[in-house]
């Protein structure tokens, strides 16, 4: 069993908090929250990164060391929402301050022999805003920092009036795929979830908790947030849900203490053939080499974000990079709804992880393609893979922003490290019309997008 509760930045290490729980048979989950009870916006993650909260953080894991518990943290949850000041949002929409944060806490613990403790990364189950810089996987801080992947997320029901009644399911599943897939050596807990009673019934909304994690084995542990807050989340919020979730608490699935959660296998993927498994490609495997060339193995049809705003031309004859024809992206940036647009280009046509038509690219260690912009200065975004769905791709790779010049370069995503036993998703762009990246649009070409 898993108990949690939340901190600040201004308390000191919880020791009887821990104490207590541990001598329940239960493991301690602290979320650690890097801001005052005031909430004020001053603790940025620079702060952090710079030392500014040295002695604070040395004076924590020497605490936590000192009481000889096995303990899990939940350092800076949900970095994906705007609404706390650790966000991605709230600094300087750059994942990569994150990551040095974390980083830079998880070190001091090592410094100081906090082996005790374990270290659980935690992204709300939507990004907001939903942009192409605010994608959690942009914020990994590394397999060697984290134990743990966590998810949070909640059905709201009704109760908001933005919100609508989901299942367990509708909420998880499909994250569930794209996380195990993106960290197959991880285990997943579902860090804070819970049902309102508002638009549905929350009883049997719990009573297919049991079912649903079955179909889900890769989820660890869950963490029901068991307070009154945006609605009613208690699971006593009336005798039927209180009842349900005592018959879910009572399956043979749930481990009445701690034994189990702690010292789990190093390899924890699911289920044998997750994904199809085929024949490896010859290399090299192009996604474009030439308009309608056959060796063209993807479809650029994943059109994202402000869609309308793209106008794209796979037969561009201006100064391709080689051969006849290369593609020619305009993004207008005028809608002005999601400021962002992008395209995916997949396998089959308009996949999004519902049809296998995945390819095994074992073997490749990186893909490369070359860009020039119309102007130069465009910045663009691209990536491979994460394709989720009941046919996810086996990995993600970015090669993060990059600013284009008006002359051809060359690119490369390094895949030397990834699994890439199926890739339905062979290759994405994305750009911003944005201040700092193209606020009024922009053109740029595209040419030989190969894996080598």
């Amino acid at each position: 069993a898993i108990v949690m509760w939340f901190t600040h930045s201004t308390d000191s290490f919880p020791r009887d908090g821990v104490e207590k729980v541990s001598g329940y048979g239960a493991i301690p989950l602290i979320t650690w929250q890097p801001f005052s009870r005031g909430g004020e916006p001053g603790y940025l993650l620079d702060y952090i990164s710079d030392g500014g909260w040295d002695s604070y953080l040395r004076s924590w894991a020497r605490d936590a060391k000192g009481c000889g518990k096995q303990i899990l943290i939940r350092w800076g949850h949900e970095f994906n929402g705007y609404w706390y000041p650790w966000s991605v949002p709230a600094n300087g929409q750059d994942p990569q301050k994150f990551i040095r944060a974390w980083r830079h806490v998880h070190d001091i613990f090592e410094q100081e022999g906090a082996t005790n403790v374990k270290w659980v990364w935690c992204p709300y189950h939507l990004s907001n805003p939903d942009e192409p810089w605010n994608d959690p996987l942009l914020a990994y801080p590394g397999d060697e920092y984290v134990d743990w992947i966590g998810l949070d997320g909640y059905n709201f029901g009704t109760s908001q009036g933005w919100s609508e009644w989901l299942p367990f399911r509708s909420i998880y599943a499909s994250l569930i795929r794209m996380y195990s897939t993106a960290f197959p050596n991880k285990p997943i807990m579902i860090a804070e979830f819970a049902s309102t009673e508002d638009g549905g019934d929350k009883a049997s909304w719990i009573d297919e908790l049991a079912p649903a994690l079955a179909d889900m084995p890769q989820i660890r542990a869950v963490v029901w947030f068991n307070t009154q807050k945006e609605t009613d989340w208690r699971v006593n919020s009336s005798q039927s849900s209180l009842q349900a979730f005592r018959r879910f608490v009572e399956n043979e699935m749930i481990i009445k203490g701690a034994g189990g959660l702690w010292d789990l296998p190093e390899r924890y993927r699911g289920p044998e053939n997750w994904w199809p498994t085929a024949e490896p490609q010859s290399l090299p495997f192009h996604v474009y080499s030439d308009y309608l060339a056959r060796g063209n193995h993807f479809y650029p049809t994943g059109w994202m974000g402000d869609y309308t705003d793209i106008t794209m031309d796979e037969q561009c004859t201006e100064n391709p990079h080689s051969g006849e024809t290369c593609i020619k992206v305009t993004y207008s940036g005028a809608s002005r709804q999601k400021y962002w647009a992008g395209v995916y280009w997949q396998n089959p046509a308009n996949n999004w992880g519902m049809t296998d038509g995945g390819f095994n690219l074992s073997g490749a260690t990186k893909l490369t393609f070359w860009a020039r912009g119309e102007r130069g200065g465009e910045r663009v975004q691209f990536k491979m893979g994460g394709i989720a769905g009941y046919y996810p791709d086996s990995t993600v790779a970015t090669l993060g922003t990059v600013t284009l010049t008006e002359n051809w370069q060359k690119y490369e995503i390094d895949l030397s490290e990834k699994d890439l036993s199926y890739i339905s998703g062979g290759f994405v762009w994305v750009a911003k019309a944005e201040a700092g990246y193209n606020p009024e649009g922009c053109t740029f070409y595209l040419d030989d997008i190969v894996y080598e």
